[in-house]
């Protein structure tokens, strides 16, 4: 997994609420709403923790819905509209890296305002760019807007290193769970690493200049597509009529009535197809 190169902005240089929505690149980093968002987060969850890390059995329905789900809130990096990366978060006791403890007393310890991160998964092929840090960019603006002290994680003990560098230190002992080892993990908020705070405020500088300056809005220079009419949409949903219907003989004889009118009386015929065709009659 990439580590944070272009992270969260510092609070006393930008603003620290993430926006609802933020595209960087090809991505589009926000927080699920919609049915099919958390359907494709629970997707990207079963391959990620009973697949990839095994952590728990296979329920065999191509989806792992967390236990918790009903508390979290998900942020996500959208692709095209699919759902490469996310990450689930929650502040409302009892916290599962308490499990991990052998003293939950440890947790009361560093105060009342703490934020579980849940879990987090990103696709393989994504690992190495930006996804990371744009997720961690919503959950660092959700956190200190919510006045949250602490981030707390089970970590998976094989990326340790990873944690540590992004300012977590561990709470106790790794714990088995399934095929997977778990560390629990604290970050203090206000005791970042100082080079996860500089690429926290140039992320910040980023989004700050992305929010002055709208997008511009895209122009298409090609022939085409070319807007259609209601009316015509509509005929092109209504119930086909075969050509040797009395119904379309009617319709095809007063057309061409109408357009012998409108040529003075000429005799119309009407033929269907391009301008080669145009130009042979």
């Amino acid at each position: 997994m990439a580590v944070v190169n272009d992270a969260v902005a510092s609070p006393s240089e930008s603003s620290v609420a993430a926006p609802e929505l933020l595209r960087r690149g090809p991505y589009v980093f926000k927080r699920a709403q919609s049915a099919d968002e958390l359907e494709q987060v629970h997707r990207l969850n079963h391959r990620t923790f009973v697949h990839e890390i095994a952590q728990h059995p296979d329920p065999g329905t191509g989806a792992l819905v967390d236990k918790f789900h009903d508390k979290n809130r998900y942020f996500v990096a959208l692709r095209q509209g699919r759902v490469v990366g996310m990450v689930a978060a929650h502040d409302r006791p009892p916290f599962s890296v308490a499990e991990r403890l052998a003293d939950a007393a440890v947790l009361a310890q560093l105060g009342p305002r703490l934020l579980e991160v849940r879990l987090l998964a990103i696709e393989p092929e994504e690992r190495h760019g930006i996804v990371f840090a744009g997720l961690m960019w919503l959950l660092y603006g959700e956190a200190l807007q919510a006045g949250h002290s602490h981030v707390v994680i089970s970590g998976v003990l094989d990326r340790r290193a990873l944690y540590e560098r992004i300012g977590f230190r561990a709470l106790g002992p790794g714990v088995r769970s399934g095929a997977a080892e778990f560390i629990p993990m604290a970050l203090a908020l206000a005791e970042l690493p100082e080079g996860i705070q500089h690429d926290l405020r140039r992320w910040g500088r980023r989004v700050d200049s992305a929010r002055a300056v709208p997008p511009p809005a895209a122009v298409s220079l090609l022939p085409g597509p070319v807007e259609i009419a209601d009316a015509v949409r509509d005929a092109f949903r209504a119930r086909p009529v075969s050509h040797r219907a009395p119904e379309f003989i009617d319709t095809f004889e007063r057309v061409r009535a109408a357009l012998g009118q409108l040529t003075c009386g000429m005799r119309v015929a009407l033929l269907n197809g391009g301008g080669t065709l145009a130009n042979d009659v």
